[in-house]
């Protein structure tokens, strides 16, 4: 199965509530693909749905490695923080976003987390 196919269905089975099954097929795919930003964002939503933040963050971390300034994992890695009780990192991130301004749904996201403090939504 491509990385591609495993994040459709790992998705599709994430939407059905179908944790396991979704975190299957996102690490199937990882294992194919390590380095496949999609299925990292997938499986850190998967594990943070799951009440594992730790292992939500690990996998965030690494995207972040791949992609520095990626603004969707900086924001998804915000909010983690956030759910671990680390609001001042997960602040001083929302920070960088809402003033960076590039990608204007997540500043603007980022902004209302500050200005609301905003804990943690349902989903990443």
């Amino acid at each position: 199965m491509s990385s591609h196919l495993a994040y459709v269905v790992g998705a599709g089975c994430m939407s059905l509530g179908q944790l396991n099954l979704a975190r299957d097929y996102a690490l199937e795919g990882l294992e194919r693909d390590p380095k496949h930003l999609a299925l990292m964002l997938l499986a850190a939503d998967i594990r943070l749905r799951s009440n594992d933040p730790a292992g939500a963050e690990s996998l965030l971390r690494r995207a972040l490695e791949e992609r520095t300034n990626d603004p969707v994992v900086q924001l998804d890695l915000a909010i983690v923080l956030r759910e671990q009780g680390r609001g001042p990192d997960a602040d001083r991130m929302l920070r960088v976003l809402a003033a960076r301004g590039g990608h204007v749904a997540i500043a603007d996201r980022a902004r209302r987390m500050l200005d609301d403090d905003v804990m943690v939504p349902d989903s990443l």
